[in-house]
């Protein structure tokens, strides 16, 4: 429960613009982290033996999530440990264990860019780059005109990024409607990417969006 506490603290000091039904003050997030601390503190001292079985408990459960965010990487330990063994293990599995390697890296994600700051774009391909397991990230901007300075100026700050990340693939996506929850959901079948791997930068303050309603669409920027 104070993992809830300290969760909503750093939403509200990251994300205080989004929208949500409601709203606590930092008193209250104060107040139930210190409740929580306290109630943990006293399981502890009641009963010392379910500190044992949490810490067995957390640890298997850390083990497993952790092995699920680097898989890539374990399947590259077992590779370097298929190099090192007989070559008719190397010849039965090192096939298989590359195309699951594939498969993983060939998630696309998307990214909604709201205007051609370098800096936001810059932040997003980081972030993108260092908690999800893709190489292919599609830049998606909604445009009312053509014309638009915007979609020049972003493709050329695009082109920058893409000398930045040269083992990443980097796609520019135009359409031409405002942004709602059901032009996403068009945009997430028709691009093939589930709405958990699409991305947007924070909406400034003035801006009514109820992230809810988008299905999974994920705020990494502000």
């Amino acid at each position: 429960m104070s993992l809830y506490a300290i969760g909503t603290m750093i939403l509200k000091y990251k994300r205080g613009s989004i929208r949500r039904a409601v709203k606590a003050s930092w008193p209250t997030c104060f107040a139930a982290l210190a409740f929580s601390t306290v109630a943990i503190l006293g399981n502890i001292l009641l009963a010392p033996d379910h500190l044992i079985w949490f810490i067995i408990y957390f640890g298997i459960v850390s083990i497993v999530m952790l092995g699920m965010f680097e898989r890539v990487r374990v399947l590259k330990w077992f590779l370097y440990a298929l190099s090192q063994s007989p070559q008719s293990w190397q010849d039965r599995f090192a096939g298989v264990t590359q195309m699951a390697m594939d498969k993983i890296r060939s998630q696309k994600v998307a990214f909604f860019a709201t205007s051609e700051n370098l800096e936001i774009l810059s932040k997003a391909v980081a972030y993108i780059q260092s908690n999800e397991l893709t190489k292919w990230i599609k830049i998606v901007y909604l445009y009312d005109d053509l014309n638009d300075p915007v979609i020049k100026r972003l493709a050329e700050n695009l082109r920058v990024i893409d000398r930045c990340y040269p083992k990443m693939v980097f796609d520019l996506v135009l359409v031409n409607q405002d942004m709602s929850p059901e032009v996403v959901a068009q945009i997430s079948l028709r691009l093939g990417i589930p709405r958990n791997f699409m991305f947007i930068s924070c909406p400034p303050e003035n801006v009514v969006l109820d992230i809810a309603e988008y299905g999974g669409l994920r705020i990494i920027t502000h």
